[in-house]
C-alpha cells in the first residue's frame, strides 16, 4: 500500500492521521505529542487540526536542536535543566529506571543473638 500523497500547502489544515503520514509515526503518537504540547496542534470538539507549516518547522526545529546537541557530544537525554543548575533533566519514563541499593537486612541469626544480649534472662513478655 502506497502512502497517501503530501500536498506542502502551507496554509492546509490536516487531521491526526495526516500529521502522523507526515510525522511517521501513529495517530496517537501525534495525538499524545500534541496533548503534551509537544507539536503544535488544537482540538476541535473530538478531532485535533494541525497546520501543516507549523509541524514541518516543528520539525526542522527539533532537527537542528538536536544536530546541535551532537556536535556539541551530548544527547538530547542529556540536557541540562533550564534553572541553571546543572541536574540533568528528568527522565520520562523510558528506559531502564535507576538501579536503587537496597538496605542490607541482618539475618534471623544476628537478630536472635541481639536479643539475647539485650535481655539475658528476663523471660520473654506476652
Amino acid at each position: 500500500m502506497d502512502a497517501p500523497h503530501i500536498d506542502l500547502n502551507d496554509d492546509e489544515t490536516i487531521d491526526s492521521e495526516t500529521a502522523a503520514v507526515l510525522l511517521h509515526c501513529d495517530s496517537q503518537t501525534v495525538e499524545s505529542l500534541a496533548r503534551r504540547g509537544i507539536i503544535p496542534g488544537t482540538k476541535f470538539g473530538k478531532s485535533w487540526v494541525f497546520l501543516r507549516s507549523q509541524l514541518c518547522d516543528c520539525i526542522r526545529d527539533k532537527a537542528h536542536e538536536e544536530a546541535e546537541l551532537r556536535r556539541g557530544g551530548m544527547r538530547p537525554s542529556e540536557r541540562e535543566v533550564e534553572d541553571g543548575s546543572g541536574a540533568p533533566a528528568p527522565r520520562r519514563g523510558r528506559g531502564r529506571p535507576r538501579r536503587v541499593d537496597l538496605p542490607v537486612l541482618p539475618t534471623l541469626d544476628e537478630i536472635r543473638r541481639a536479643q539475647a544480649a539485650r535481655q539475658p534472662d528476663e523471660p520473654p513478655k506476652h
